[in-house]
């Protein structure tokens, strides 16, 4: 062995669901965002995320 890897591995948003959290800044809204990936490859399998997004 030595001691290389040599993996390949996709994924694909298969989810994408915001809902704010922050209600005053209209214009430059607070939100998440529950994040789904499906896995394929050598790496099999599901993805979940939360993201904080903050738009400007």
């Amino acid at each position: 062995m030595n001691g290389e890897i040599n993996e390949k591995i996709k994924f694909a948003v298969t989810r994408w669901d915001e809902t704010a959290i922050e209600e005053e800044r209209e214009q430059f809204p607070v939100k998440k965002a529950h994040v789904e990936y499906e896995l394929t490859g050598n790496l099999k399998g599901k993805a979940y995320v939360e993201y904080l997004l903050d738009y400007v």
